[in-house]
């Protein structure tokens, strides 16, 4: 029994971890390298995070250039009509659901988009020209194809039921098979629901104090000012841990180089900061 407790606790601390690296190569790779381009970085280390970004997503694997139109339509209409999953649309005039229910049709609706813009049926598909940054077609055929979701699904099931002692350990599995549209609709709906924000932008954009638990993406009112910056919690006592832990140890090693426009943003991003100090209400 003692056994059997022990392996229970590492299955929970294990799905906490596999949260957070997959959370890791989602922010990391699909949002601040392919769609914001904050660096560049080598074709082979560049496969290399691709195929991390796969194996960690497993069934979820949000497919790279769909995941780029999707997040700059986000940014260039936030929480307007046309933005493709803004709280603002879910949260006014839809009194028939309950408190918890728009989060859940706002993932529907985004996933029901998402599938749209992969076949070329959105409008979103042919707004923004095609990124050439993953330049590598067979495994972007193989990973965006329907078996290899229902292959990583099932390998997925099987490894965590031949490992859980206790059946009830099951209820983790929906957010071991859904990572990453579960990631995205925490970022983008507390992000831009509840917290403080040290920018009046034209969106309702949002910094919220657990930011850091989810690898800095809440820090979502800092994003939408500087989207190019590679550092998201750059705020009075704001600290995002992909930027500290992961892309300066990688800018260190020259496995990653920064975008001239990100460099640009960190320049304005210590200019701003510097005047903050220097406010009398700071």
């Amino acid at each position: 029994m003692t056994h059997e407790i022990i392996l229970a606790l590492l299955c929970v601390i294990g799905v906490g971890l596999h949260w957070q690296f997959s959370l890791a190569l989602h922010t990391f790779f699909l949002h601040r390298y392919h769609t914001h381009g904050q660096f560049s970085m080598s074709v082979y280390w560049q496969r290399f995070f691709y195929i991390l970004t796969f194996l960690l997503q497993g069934p979820a694997f949000l497919k790279p250039e769909t995941y780029r139109k999707l997040h700059l339509a986000h940014h260039e209409f936030s929480d307007t009509v046309k933005d493709p999953h803004s709280p603002s649309n879910y949260l006014i005039g839809r009194t028939t659901h309950k408190f918890w229910e728009p989060l859940f049709v706002m993932m529907l609706d985004t996933k029901k988009i998402f599938r749209e813009i992969q076949e070329n049926k959105h409008w979103i598909s042919k707004r923004y020209e095609a990124k050439i940054a993953i330049d590598w077609k067979g495994f972007e055929t193989v990973s965006n194809s329907k078996e290899a979701t229902l292959l990583m699904g099932a390998l997925y099931i099987l490894l965590w039921c031949l490992v859980i002692p206790y059946w009830i350990l099951l209820v983790f599995l929906p957010i071991i098979l859904l990572n990453g549209p579960l990631q995205g609709a925490i970022v983008n709906w507390f992000g831009h629901v509840k917290g403080t924000r040290n920018f009046e932008t034209d969106d309702n954009s949002r910094n919220t104090p657990c930011a850091p638990l989810m690898n800095g993406e809440l820090y979502q009112n800092n994003h939408h000012q500087f989207p190019e910056s590679p550092n998201l919690g750059y705020g009075p006592g704001d600290f995002d841990p992909i930027y500290h832990l992961m892309i300066r140890p990688l800018l260190a090693l020259r496995i990653i180089k920064l975008s001239s426009k990100a460099k640009r943003e960190l320049i304005a991003i210590k200019w701003w900061r510097a005047n903050l100090r220097k406010s009398p209400s700071a």
